[in-house]
């Protein structure tokens, strides 16, 4: 399971509002926090950390965002996780990804947006970079009015995680983050929705309902079979299958919050092709929309490392 977190940060608010969901992970699970901040040796990229002109050096950089991450680091300690910091130099994507495999990081865990503006770092993108090169998964948290109110002064946060909602197509690639949500949902003994969302066969909305009856009768028995298997693979955590129609990012926000899901876990990569679904544009507007974290499991991180993904627990070749 996860031993260490690596966690981005860029001296925005918004960036550091990942931390209270991960300090609440880091306690069940015993882990590690890595603080990194990534400094660009471009002075016009620098974010935030050296605010008069002419403290652009990046030694002095360097050391802005060092004794900014002190605070953070007291605070974790404080609070009995274990933590460190660490500045990186260089483009912030690739800073980030390079200082997950130094650091040994099970897990990437970042907000999706965090500063922008002229000469400042526009975190979303960073953060799409990093999902689709990490070796590992990438646990993502869209900014929400949730999400700063828990990172506010006088508000403590009271995060708890008790339904883990798992998207899938039945791929393989959709299937290689099967091992990250029981992983996850048995260490917070938390119920797991198990959600398949059939596809629309066409793009046609006038079409009535009955001229595809028998294909949706049919995937939908499919599909309940399918995760009849994954029920069984389950072990002793409470599983509860769900079958939705429509489109698939849609479908799977809709039922996030219908289940009140604390955490969704998906791949990034799935079916594509005629009738089916490319999975990526999906993971990519449920991190957008879902008013939860999502945990995305990309390309790289199924290929590279499976078993450090799936470590608890057999998961499905």
């Amino acid at each position: 399971m996860y031993k260490r977190a690596l966690v981005p940060l860029d001296g925005s608010r918004a960036a550091e509002a990942i931390l209270p969901y991960i300090e609440r992970i880091a306690g069940p699970l015993e882990m590690e926090i890595v603080l990194i901040m990534a400094v660009s040796l471009a002075p016009e990229e620098v974010i935030g950390v050296a605010p008069r002109f002419g403290q652009d050096s990046p030694a002095h950089r360097e050391g802005a965002a060092q004794r900014y991450l002190e605070s953070p680091v007291t605070d974790l300690r404080t609070k009995g996780v274990r933590a460190r910091a660490r500045v990186a130099l260089g483009e912030p994507a690739a800073a980030i990804v390079a200082a997950a495999r130094e650091a040994g990081a099970d897990l990437i865990a970042m907000t999706t947006h965090g500063r922008s503006g002229l000469g400042r770092l526009l975190f979303g993108s960073v953060a799409e970079s990093v999902l689709r090169a990490a070796p590992i998964p990438v646990f993502l948290l869209r900014m929400t009015e949730t999400a700063r109110a828990a990172t506010a002064p006088t508000t403590e946060a009271r995060l708890s995680v008790e339904r883990v909602l798992f998207a899938t197509d039945f791929s393989d690639a959709a299937l290689a983050a099967w091992p990250t949500a029981r992983s996850l949902a048995a260490a917070f003994e938390a119920q797991v929705i198990l959600e398949h969302v059939i596809p629309p066969l066409t793009y046609r909305e006038d079409l009535p309902r009955e001229t595809f009856a028998p294909y949706l009768a049919e995937a939908r028995a499919k599909a309940e079979r399918e995760l009849d298997k994954l029920r069984a693979e389950a072990g002793g955590l409470k599983v509860k299958p769900r079958v939705d129609e429509g489109w698939p990012a849609d479908q799977i926000v809709r039922a996030a919050a219908e289940e009140r899901a604390d955490l969704i876990v998906m791949g990034t990569m799935g079916r594509s092709g005629v009738g089916r679904v490319l999975v990526g544009s999906v993971a990519a507007h449920v991190v957008r929309v879902a008013s939860c974290p999502v945990v995305a499991v990309g390309p790289s991180s199924q290929s590279e490392e499976p078993s450090r993904v799936g470590e608890g627990g057999g998961g499905r070749p």
